[in-house]
């Protein structure tokens, strides 16, 4: 048998784990971010939460998606309508705006 480290308090099977040691999980509907211990390091705020990569992470608020720090300060603005797979890899995001699909830096300027 297993300890419960982590109480089973929250409401979606769309968590993928830890990832840089932060979790997205949801808790009544909003999404949010806990550390290993199970504390809320980012408040659950969001319309949905991608787990962290390269040090950013996903989120989704009021219908646009945005990309947050560890310790949850906008780093990029909430102006994309989708980001495709988990966000940043290798400097790169996908994004979506306005039907349109394309890739941008950390800067957030676009790449042609």
């Amino acid at each position: 048998s297993g300890t419960v480290v982590i109480p089973l308090i929250y409401d979606d099977d769309d968590t993928f784990g830890f990832s840089e040691g932060l979790a997205a999980v949801k808790k009544d509907g909003k999404s949010g971010f806990i550390d290993k211990s199970g504390s809320v390091v980012i408040p659950f705020i969001y319309d949905n939460a991608y787990n962290f990569s390269e040090d950013w992470a996903a989120v989704q608020k009021d219908g646009s998606y945005g990309f947050i720090d560890h310790s949850g300060k906008v780093v990029l603005p909430f102006i994309y309508d989708d980001v495709k797979h988990v966000g940043f890899f290798l400097g790169y995001a996908r994004v979506s705006k306005d039907g349109e699909e394309f890739t941008i830096k950390k800067s957030g300027k676009r790449v042609e």
